[in-house]
């Protein structure tokens, strides 16, 4: 997992890299993101809901003194899962049961985003995403109790186990969002992505998709102010 993470974070590095070299004229600002995540996970009509975290890595550069491009290197722990629970009472027995399924995914997330500042501060972005699952584990636990109602008599049945899955899961994901520089370098974003393809074993996986929304908190080393006046220097 770890040699996965450093692979894509290389490849994002000498991304951001190539494109700043194309702006040698312009100065490149870097920002550091860190956010809460709400995510929705559809399986054949099924639904699975959950939260994560992600943190990031993003570069800045300037076209002209509305827009700028921002390629991202983001990590994503996306938690997932479902609890179903049924009862029934037949010939003085109460049985019942529950089974529950969970879910991880770690996520290397490359977004390339364009977004548009206003002199306001607030800000709109916009772009492509590509994914690479680099972890994937399950959890489940199925619980069944068995009561007899006139004697008071209970047995249960407990089994749980985890497992660690290996196939091969790519994404690729548009994204949409705002933000707003609230104080010198920091900003506040929301920004929201959804599938639109995702390879499962390099087969196209229709029946399966990712909704997710995040709040993110975003630092960069340039503040706000700092880049207006560069901009009317230039």
């Amino acid at each position: 997992m770890i040699q996965t993470i450093l692979k894509y974070a290389f490849s994002a590095f000498v991304l951001i890299f190539l494109v700043a070299h194309v702006s040698v004229a312009q100065q490149m600002n870097l920002g550091f993101q860190s956010g809460y995540l709400v995510n929705k996970l559809t399986i054949e009509e099924e639904e699975y809901s959950g939260s994560g975290f992600a943190l990031g890595i993003s570069g800045e550069i300037p076209l002209g003194s509305m827009f700028k491009i921002r390629p991202e290197l983001n990590i994503h722990q996306r938690n997932f899962g479902e609890t179903i629970t049924a009862s029934t009472v037949q010939s003085g027995l109460t049985w019942s049961e529950s089974f529950s399924v969970k879910g991880t995914m770690f996520v290397v997330d490359i977004p390339f985003l364009v977004e548009c500042k206003f002199a306001s501060g607030f800000g709109v972005f916009f772009g492509p995403q590509y994914g690479n699952v680099v972890r994937y584990t399950t959890e489940f636990e199925h619980k069944a109790t068995l009561v007899n109602n006139q004697t008071g008599e209970r047995r249960e049945e407990f089994e749980a186990g985890s497992e660690e899955v290996f196939d091969d899961i790519r994404e690729g994901s548009v994204i949409f969002g705002v933000n707003y520089n609230f104080h010198k370098k920091l900003s506040l974003e929301l920004r929201t992505q959804q599938s639109l393809i995702i390879l499962y074993d390099d087969f196209v996986e229709e029946e399966m998709s990712w909704n997710i929304f995040q709040l993110s908190l975003r630092y960069t080393l340039r503040s706000y102010n700092e880049k207006k006046v560069d901009e009317k220097s230039i």
